[in-house]
């Protein structure tokens, strides 16, 4: 018996939200767990969309052998189809559970998973997975439990589409970003949007004398007013002629023979264009910097590796795409680490507190910004500009907020 949605009493009781007992009975009395609706989903589709536990409970767990109103064989068969039910995938290509991680149903997800071989992996129809919803809804907890517990792939899902860190880092959600970056996720593509250009920064409000308190070359941002006057000198349709004539983006030397030469003549001309201000092709120069040196040497933890992710950052930090920023920092973060480089891991905390202060995150900065005070405050004599601007920022976020 259907109705003219194509639904079965199974259907019906889950939407009117009966008693728990009516799923066992119509159960009993044979109505097919796996029927589909017009829209293809099932009973267990329903459940998990409502959140409610208890009821999947009642779908699919067995019948006790004390009932003898079911024979053996057909409480078996009726426990065998409820299973079934949960690989039905409906017209979007979900799951019950991919269901329930869409709707952030954390009880009817873990039950799942405790009571059933989850498929984790699989992907609906655009070729999204269930990582990717939780981490769409900034549902830390979730994203956590489906990459510790259930084994979810960090970087799953089509390479046609974006990747759960792609959609973090759009989104702006720091916590799962960084996450997902200790995890090894990768990014595939640049989720365009609108940002909004402002005349002043919160680093112009915090009166902080630009984006990086590092004090070597490779760390080091121009202040706004030392970009004022470079532009003035060397205008950007100069800067442009320099590198490359009016192809912005660089163009491998395919007869170079040292891929270091060619690195060092790319890094050339991504400096020039950051110094005039064009952020986004001095990103394309280090991107495609990242990606030469990555082809030509197997080393996870060199400390030019940690360089190159720093120069991407900072350039994505110029441009106030803070997100990404936050990524490469965090990756030349953890080179510093493998390393033992105190400095760079100084630097990558400041640079990470810069961030977080742009964000408005002021715990999250200060927290950062004390991280690399207690580094750089262990070998005083050689750190006191560095430690004095760090006070500094300090000193101002808690003034101002109270902290």
């Amino acid at each position: 018996m259907k109705n003219t949605l194509n639904q079965t009493l199974l259907h019906v009781a889950v939407k009117l939200n009966l008693a728990y007992v009516w799923i066992r009975l119509f159960l009993l009395q044979g109505v097919d767990p796996c029927a589909q609706d017009i829209s293809g989903r099932t009973t267990a589709h329903y459940v998990c969309e409502r959140g409610d536990v208890e009821m999947l409970k009642a779908l699919i767990l067995p019948f006790h052998p004390k009932i003898k109103s079911l024979p053996d064989n057909l409480a078996e068969q009726t426990h065998k189809n409820c299973m079934t039910a949960l690989t039905v995938v409906e017209k979007n290509g979900l799951t019950p559970f991919m269901e329930a991680c869409l709707k952030k149903s954390s009880k009817c997800v873990k039950f799942l998973h405790e009571q059933y071989d989850v498929q984790i992996h699989q992907q609906d129809s655009d070729g999204d997975t269930c990582l990717h919803y939780v981490t769409a809804q900034n549902d830390f907890k979730l994203v956590e439990y489906l990459i510790r517990v259930c084994g979810s792939d960090v970087n799953g899902g089509s390479e046609q589409r974006p990747s759960p860190l792609d959609i973090a880092i759009f989104k702006g959600y720091d916590e799962i970003i960084i996450f997902l970056v200790k995890h090894n996720g990768k990014k595939r593509f640049d989720i365009q949007h609108v940002v909004n250009k402002h005349n002043t920064s919160i680093d112009i409000d915090l009166n902080i004398e630009g984006l990086s308190v590092g004090s070597n070359e490779d760390t080091v941002l121009p202040q706004s007013n030392s970009i004022e006057s470079e532009n003035t000198s060397t205008p950007q349709k100069d800067i442009t002629q320099m590198v490359s004539g009016n192809n912005l983006i660089s163009r491998r030397q395919k007869n170079v023979k040292d891929w270091k030469e060619e690195i060092a003549d790319l890094t050339r001309r991504a400096s020039l264009h950051l110094m005039g201000n064009d952020s986004d092709s001095a990103i394309n120069y280090y991107k495609e910097i990242l990606e030469l040196f990555l082809e030509n040497t197997d080393k996870e933890h060199d400390p030019e590796l940690g360089r190159i992710y720093n120069s991407i950052a900072l350039a994505y930090h110029r441009k106030q795409d803070y997100s990404n920023a936050l990524v490469n920092y965090l990756k030349a973060l953890q080179i510093a680490v493998k390393l033992d480089n105190q400095s760079k891991i100084a630097d990558c905390y400041a640079n990470i507190g810069l961030i977080y202060a742009s964000k408005k995150n002021d715990v999250a900065a200060l927290e950062n910004f004390e991280k690399a005070l207690v580094i750089r405050c262990s070998i005083p004599a050689e750190n006191i500009m560095e430690t004095g601007r760090l006070e500094k920022y300090i000193g101002i976020i808690k003034s101002s907020k109270k902290i």
